[in-house]
C-alpha cells in the first residue's frame, strides 16, 4: 500500500524550538506533518509532548518537567479568537497534566517570529529570558530583571531592547518562588490556570521576549477570508459576546455563584453572601474605564479598570 505524503500548507510554520536550560542549548526541528495534524492546536501538541518527555514520577517543579508554549494553526490568522496561545507541563498545583491558555498578543507573535512552539526542559542555574526572532532562539542573562513584577519586566525588555512592540511572557515573584497558582503574564492577559509560572520559575526562566515578521502560511486566503467575515458577524451579534463587551469575565461572578461554583477561600465555600459588592454590575460602577481586545476578537472582554475613590483612588 502507497503512503499518502502529508504536506502541510498552512496554518502552521512548521518549527519547533526546542531549549534545554540544563545544557545551555538551543535546537530547531521541523515538524512532522502527519504529527502536526493528528495532535492538533497548542493543547493538543502540549500533551502530547508532556506525555512523551516527563517521566511518570517527575516532579512538576524539577529539571525533569518541561514546559510546552504552543499556539494553534489558527494563531495569528484573519479569524475570530485567533491570539490564543496555550502552555503545558506536569502541573505544580496537582501534579497531574495541566496546562493554562492565554489570549494577548505573544502567541500570534510566536508564529510571526518563525515558531509554532518552544519547548522549555532542564534547569538554568542563573535567571535567564529567551530572546526569539525571526527564526532565531537566544539564552540571555536575567539577572537584572530577577524580583521584578510581571508586568515591570516587560517594560524593562522592552526598554532595554529598544522595541516598544516586543511581546513578552513573563513571571514575577510567585513564579521565582515556585507558587503552585502562580500565572504567566501576557501583556494584560494572563495564563492563569494549573500553575504554569511556578514551571518557569523552577527553571529559573524569568520570561520569553519575542519579535517576529515572519509571515504566517494559509493555505487559500481568499477562502478564509470569506469565512471568516461569517465568523466575525456570528460572534459580534451574539448577545453572550454583548454581555461581554459590556462587563467582561466579571459576568461570571453572578453565574458562578447561581451555580455553586464560585471559588471562595480557596473553594472552601462555593457561594458568597456578598458577591453583590465584587460582581459585574459593582466593577461597571465603581471601577471599570474602557475595553480593549485581543488580535481578531470581537468581545473586547477585556476591562481597564482603577479606583475612582477611596484611600486608594487612582490605582
Amino acid at each position: 500500500m502507497v503512503r499518502a505524503v502529508v504536506i502541510l500548507k498552512g496554518g502552521y510554520v512548521g518549527k519547533i524550538a526546542w531549549v534545554d536550560l540544563s545544557k545551555g542549548e538551543v535546537k530547531v526541528k521541523d515538524v512532522e506533518p502527519e504529527w502536526a495534524l493528528k495532535y492538533l492546536g497548542g493543547r493538543g501538541w502540549g500533551a502530547r509532548i508532556v506525555w512523551d518527555l516527563v517521566p511518570p514520577d517527575a516532579d512538576p517543579l524539577g529539571p525533569h518537567n518541561v514546559l510546552v508554549v504552543a499556539s494553534g494553526p489558527l494563531t495569528g490568522l484573519l479569524v475570530p479568537g485567533a491570539g490564543k496561545v496555550s502552555f503545558s507541563a506536569i502541573s505544580p498545583e496537582t501534579g497531574y497534566y495541566g496546562d493554562s491558555n492565554s489570549g494577548g498578543f505573544f502567541g500570534p507573535e510566536l508564529k510571526h517570529a518563525g515558531f509554532d512552539a518552544i519547548v522549555v526542559s532542564g534547569a538554568s542555574e542563573k535567571p535567564v529570558y529567551l530572546w526569539v526572532e525571526d527564526g532565531q532562539v537566544e539564552i540571555r542573562d536575567a539577572e537584572p530583571y530577577w524580583g521584578m513584577g510581571g508586568l515591570e519586566v516587560q517594560e524593562a525588555l522592552r526598554r532595554d531592547l529598544g522595541d516598544s512592540t516586543i511581546k513578552v511572557a513573563s513571571i514575577g515573584p510567585a513564579g521565582e518562588n515556585k507558587v503552585p497558582i502562580a500565572c504567566v503574564n501576557c501583556d494584560w492577559r494572563n495564563a492563569g490556570r494549573t500553575g504554569m509560572g511556578a514551571v518557569m520559575g523552577s527553571k529559573r526562566l524569568k520570561a520569553i521576549a519575542v519579535r517576529g515578521s515572519l509571515d504566517i502560511p494559509v493555505a487559500d486566503p481568499e477562502v478564509i477570508y470569506e469565512e471568516a467575515k461569517g465568523a466575525f458577524k456570528h460572534v459580534a451579534e451574539h448577545d453572550f459576546a454583548r454581555v461581554l463587551r459590556k462587563y467582561g469575565l466579571a459576568w461570571y461572578i453572578d453565574w458562578s455563584n447561581d451555580q455553586g461554583c464560585l471559588p471562595v477561600k480557596n473553594f472552601r465555600f462555593t457561594t458568597y453572601e456578598r458577591k453583590d459588592q465584587l460582581n459585574a454590575e459593582a466593577m461597571l460602577a465603581r471601577v471599570m474605564t474602557t475595553s480593549t481586545a485581543c488580535p481578531r476578537c470581537p468581545m473586547c472582554c477585556g476591562k481597564f479598570s482603577y479606583l475612582r475613590s477611596g484611600p486608594h483612588a487612582g490605582v
